[in-house]
Formats: C-alpha cells, structure tokens, sequence
C-alpha cells in the first residue's frame, strides 16, 4: 500500500483529533510506520502510527479503540485515531493513524537481545510488565503477543527501568468474569494463528483452544527466562516440533546459566518453570498471582542474596 502525498519531515496532518506536524520517521515495522510528531493543538510531542496493510485496518481500529480506554504507567497510551487517504493496488482507501505517547525506550530486542542480565534486574522488569497485564485481564484483554518487539525500555532519573507493554494488535477480548463464555471478534479466523510462535503458549498454536490471562503468562515467563540465560526456552526448526516441546518438556533451568546464584535463583526459576508448563492449569492462575510470586523472589533478593543491581 502506497500513501497519497506520503508524510515526510515537516508535513501537517489535519484530523478531527487535531493537527500534528511530522517531525520523522521514529519506526517502521512490518504493518505500520511511526512518527515522531508534534501537537499543534495540545503543544506537546507524541507519536502517529500509521498504518501501511490495509487488510489489516479493522484490527488497527479494535486497538485504537481498547488503547484509547486505558489509562496505566505501564501500557502505552493512545489519545484517538483519525483516518488518512491512501491507495492500495491502484484504488484509493483509507487507512488509520493512531496519536499515541511517545515512547523514549527502545524495544527491548534493540536493548537487552541475545545477552544474560542480572536476574533482580529480570524481576524488576517483570513486576512491571505483570503489573500491566494485571490491568489488561481485569477489563477483559489479553494481549496475545508478548515478546521483547512488544515492550519498551527506558532508564529515569534515578537509574530504575521503566517498562511498557506496546501493540495490542492482535488482543482477544473476554469477559473478564470468570465464568464468562469467551468470545472471539470478527477479525480473528478460527483457523488463524496469531502470535510470534517462540512466546507462544501451546494453546495459542492450536487453532480453537481455549485463551485466557494464562496465556500470556507463558509469554512473559518466556521473556523472562530469554532475559536471564539469553536465550529461548525451547528451540526446533519446525513448529510441530516446537509445539511438542513446549507442550510436553520442561526447558532447563536457568542455575544452569546462573550457577552461582543462590537460593533466589532458584526460586525465580521455579516461578519460570510453573509458567512455562505445556498445561495451562498448571501455571499461575492470574497475572497477580505470578507477579506476587516474583515479587516474593525480590524480597528475597534483598533478604539473602547479593545486591539488587
């Protein structure tokens, strides 16, 4: 898809949300550029995500739409949505842009990809990835797509990692009682597979199963554990495969990677391992639950292991 008059450095997009000058191109992903922009309107900056599949406009629409109902420290805020004109294969269409904050981190692959990190410091990040996703389950969104693209990164002042959880493109909303019936909204196939398969929960690669919060905390689990030991929890060349490992094998334990340790490592391994499990009634039941159980492993940090950082 090809955008009419394409935004460059120093263009004006006037919307019903505002106007917003462009001042560059802050990332360009596989669906979506985004820009860094300043609000004419509210004199302040943010980003403008707009959207270059077509086909994929209604999914865009549901996650402007969840995004602009949120409102915590640790998901990124979307202020509205306006559309643009554009032209895919010769015709004219529309497509979205999203106004959304700014984002100072980079995403964690560009950060903390591929190197071992001190385990405090992997709790502290999933303290507050769980703490989003707490917020998320309770008004009835899973996100479905945890993975280090997906979360951002930045240091403050004092030196402390501040986390967001980012692209609730491909959400799946449920009734968060919990003895609702699920139900799937239109985009979403019944036979389609969403999701970046290494962060994958088994249930989510079989088409049909049943997704609740468990799902994504074998996601974070699996962030969590490529966070400590700098790799994957299961590997093979095709997904049958990878789904049967993850489904019944039970990944090494990260004291392999962390020998010297402590009795805190193991505990946060232990934490790893009961959300990785091929079973999803055999992880934690909620995201509160697993993010007091690693915050469990942080007192215990500070009580008997080294320093925090």
């Amino acid at each position: 898809m090809k955008l009419l008059n394409h935004p460059s450095t120093g263009d004006v997009l006037d919307s019903p949300r505002g106007r917003f000058r462009l001042l560059g191109v802050s990332g360009l992903g596989g669906s979506a550029t985004v820009y860094r922009a300043w609000d004419l309107d509210n004199k302040r900056e943010v980003a403008i995500k707009i959207l270059r599949r077509v086909e994929q406009m209604s999914r865009a629409q549901q996650e402007a739409r969840l995004l602009m109902k949120f409102d915590h420290p640790g998901i990124v805020r979307v202020y509205g949505a306006f559309t643009i004109r554009a032209v895919s294969d010769g015709a004219e269409c529309e497509t979205l842009a999203m106004v959304q904050s700014l984002e100072s981190g980079p995403r964690f692959h560009r950060l903390l990809g591929g190197r071992r990190n001190p385990p405090a410091r992997v709790c502290g990040i999933l303290d507050q990835v769980l703490d989003a996703l707490d917020y998320a389950h309770g008004r009835g969104v899973i996100h479905r797509d945890i993975k280090p693209d997906n979360l951002s990164l930045a240091i403050d002042g004092d030196q402390n990692d501040v986390v967001k959880v980012l692209d609730f493109g491909i959400a799946k909303v449920i009734d968060p009682a919990p003895a609702a019936i699920e139900f799937t909204l239109p985009h979403t196939g019944t036979h389609e597979m969403l999701g970046t398969p290494c962060y994958m929960a088994p249930e989510q690669m079989r088409p049909g199963h049943f997704i609740d919060a468990r799902t994504d905390l074998y996601a974070v689990a699996t962030v969590g554990y490529e966070l400590v030991t700098g790799r994957a929890p299961f590997d093979a060349a095709e997904i049958g495969d990878l789904l049967q490992k993850k489904t019944f094998a039970a990944a090494p334990s990260i004291t392999q990677f962390v020998p010297q340790g402590g009795c805190w490592v193991a505990e946060l391994d232990e934490v790893l391992a009961t959300n990785l499990a091929g079973d999803p009634r055999n992880r934690h039941a909620t995201a509160r639950d697993m993010r007091q159980a690693v915050q469990r492993v942080m007192a215990t940090f500070k009580h008997k292991g080294p320093a925090m950082h």
